[in-house]
C-alpha cells in the first residue's frame, strides 16, 4: 500500500507541475497585461492633468487680461477760452474692472510737424474698482491757442494721452487713448457756463 500511495503521489506530483506552471504564465500574463493598462491610464491620466494645468495658465492670464482691458482713457476735455488760450487737457481715467490699479502715471505728450514740443506726467496712487477720475494736465505755459469749433477735434487729435499702472497682479500695464473717428471733443470755457461739445 505504501508503494501504491508513492506511485500517487508520484503521478500527481507529475500533472501538478504543469498545471502549475500553466497557472503562473497565466498569472504573469495577466500581471503584464494590467501593468501596460495601468502605465497606459497613469500616462492618460497625465496628459489629462498637463492639459487642465495649461487651460487654467489661459483662463488666469485671459482674467488677468480682460482686467487690464477694462482700463481706458475717454472723455476728452479741453479747457480754456479766446481770451486766455488752451489751458488744460483732462481726460478720464476709469478703472471698470474688478480689481484695484495703483502707481497710475498719466503721461500726455503732444506731436506737432514730427516733433515733440510736451511731454508731461500726473500721477495717482490708486484707482480703486469701479471708479473714473480725470486727469488733467496744464497746458498755460505752452500759450496754445483756443481751437476753433472746426479746430477742436484735429487740435485734440495732436494730444497722445496714456496711462501706465500696475495691475492686481503685480504686472505693469499701459493703456493708451484711441479716438473712434467722429467721437466728439469737449470744450469748457470757464467764460461760459457750459462745455460745448464739437
Amino acid at each position: 500500500m505504501m508503494v501504491s500511495l508513492q506511485i500517487v503521489a508520484a503521478e500527481s506530483t507529475s500533472w501538478a507541475d504543469p498545471v502549475a506552471a500553466l497557472a503562473a504564465a497565466a498569472a504573469a500574463l495577466i500581471t503584464a497585461f494590467a501593468l501596460f493598462y495601468q502605465a497606459k491610464a497613469l500616462k492618460e491620466e497625465r496628459k489629462t492633468r498637463r492639459d487642465e494645468d495649461k487651460r487654467f495658465r489661459e483662463e488666469q492670464e485671459a482674467a488677468r487680461d480682460a482686467q487690464a482691458r477694462a482700463v481706458v482713457l475717454h472723455d476728452v476735455l479741453l479747457v480754456g477760452s479766446d481770451r486766455l488760450g488752451l489751458t488744460e487737457y483732462r481726460v478720464m481715467l476709469g478703472n471698470y474692472g474688478s480689481a484695484p490699479i495703483t502707481d497710475v502715471a498719466g503721461h500726455l505728450q503732444r506731436v506737432e510737424d514730427g516733433r515733440t514740443d510736451l511731454d508731461q506726467v500726473v500721477r495717482r496712487p490708486v484707482l480703486v474698482a469701479g471708479a473714473a477720475d480725470s486727469l488733467a494736465w496744464d497746458l498755460r505755459p505752452y500759450e496754445m491757442p483756443w481751437p476753433s469749433t472746426a479746430d477742436a477735434y484735429a487740435r485734440a487729435a495732436t494730444f497722445t494721452p496714456r496711462a501706465d499702472f500696475t495691475d492686481v497682479y503685480g504686472i505693469r500695464r499701459t493703456c493708451a487713448f484711441t479716438r473712434p473717428a467722429g467721437q466728439p471733443v469737449r470744450l469748457e470755457d470757464p467764460d461760459q457756463a457750459r462745455p460745448q461739445v464739437r
